[in-house]
């Protein structure tokens, strides 16, 4: 009995161990954040991005595209907006993406259509641009300084999913994480100098059903991808110092997934998406008007960052000059309690 008490309390001990270093990591990380963002001036970075395509078995890329964008950071909000070089008629000319109480909202612009009536925002409760637009997720990871990246523990995150963000299920889901290493640019340590991320074995996507009705679809990968597999890289190349602060200059940002390879008859590992960000210019604004690029004078929003709210759902109401309102107003809270009473 005293022996197997003993290794209760040895057990007990050593859990104790693992939850204080953990805590003792993420307050560290999360400190390191608060001083970064401290010291970190209000900014305007503006430049280049351009993003290729790939699709097994070739090698070259299917597709490319090429914009320019701006990044604007005051205080802890940002704002970051790309304009496409040369779009097709009906597809992405502006995205832009910005920092609003309790989540983010973004809207994309179209080509060439006379028809596409009222702008619509969409209001999310995350803290990053959709990862699928690689226009605007890429300069937030490059220029946000102490970015809020979605951490479980010191280990693991949730992975940045390369599907639309309309859906909870999908990012919701616990299968949905893989383990990560980042560093940051020093000696201020605002900017993340790399970031690696690792899925778990599962491939996460969208799919529909027999109805019409889009739902999460997520299984295991074939082996020898069943054990995890190198999901995503970032890396900064190039930096510059101004005013004391060191920022990054050129950035790479890589997606990897298993795929199948027709001409090998087989599963392989492939990079679908390659990005390469290069800034161009930085400056220092006097004043919050010179800071935020201006979004249409009226907007349709379609809410889902109320607490519990699903995000395949929204609250849709009209939002004039790029105004939010937190969760917490009463207008909000109200129209969150009637949508979720619809069936």
């Amino acid at each position: 009995m005293r022996h197997l008490l003993s290794r209760i309390h040895k057990a007990q001990r050593s859990k104790w161990n693992v939850l204080v270093r953990m805590g003792i990591a993420l307050a560290l990380i999360n400190f390191g954040k608060t001083m970064a963002t401290d010291v970190i001036p209000s900014f305007v970075a503006e430049g280049t991005i351009s993003t290729e395509y790939f699709r097994l078995p070739s090698t070259n890329a299917i597709s490319k595209t090429e914009g320019n964008f701006s990044f604007h950071y005051s205080n802890g909000w940002w704002q970051v907006e790309v304009r496409y070089l040369n779009p097709e008629p009906r597809t992405p000319a502006v995205e832009n993406c910005m920092r609003i109480p309790d989540g983010t909202r973004h809207y994309t612009l179209f080509a060439a259509n006379p028809n596409a009536g009222m702008t619509t925002a969409l209001a999310r409760p995350n803290a990053f641009p959709p990862a699928e637009r690689t226009g605007m997720f890429l300069p937030w990871l490059s220029l946000c300084p102490s970015p809020k990246l979605p951490l479980i523990n010191d280990r693991l995150m949730r992975r940045f999913l390369s599907i639309p963000d309309f859906m909870s299920e999908p990012f919701d889901d616990s299968r949905n994480q893989g383990a990560f290493a980042v560093k940051f640019i020093s000696p201020e340590n605002a900017f993340v100098s790399e970031l690696s991320i690792s899925n778990n074995g599962f491939n996460i996507d969208l799919t529909v059903n027999a109805h019409g009705d889009v739902e999460s679809d997520i299984r295991p990968y074939s082996a020898p991808f069943d054990k995890g597999c190198l999901e995503l890289t970032y890396r900064v190349l190039e930096t510059t110092n101004l005013n004391g602060t060191t920022f990054p200059l050129r950035t790479v940002y890589k997606r990897f997934s298993p795929g199948w390879d027709s001409s090998k008859n087989s599963s392989s590992f492939f990079c679908p998406i390659s990005a390469e960000l290069i800034v161009k210019r930085i400056r220092f604004p006097d004043g919050k008007s010179d800071e935020q690029k201006p979004a249409p004078a009226k907007l349709y929003a379609m809410d889902n960052r109320p607490p519990g709210f699903p995000r395949e759902r929204s609250v849709g109401y009209f939002v004039t000059n790029d105004l939010w309102k937190p969760v917490s107003d009463p207008e909000i809270r109200q129209r969150a309690a009637m949508a979720r009473e619809e069936k």
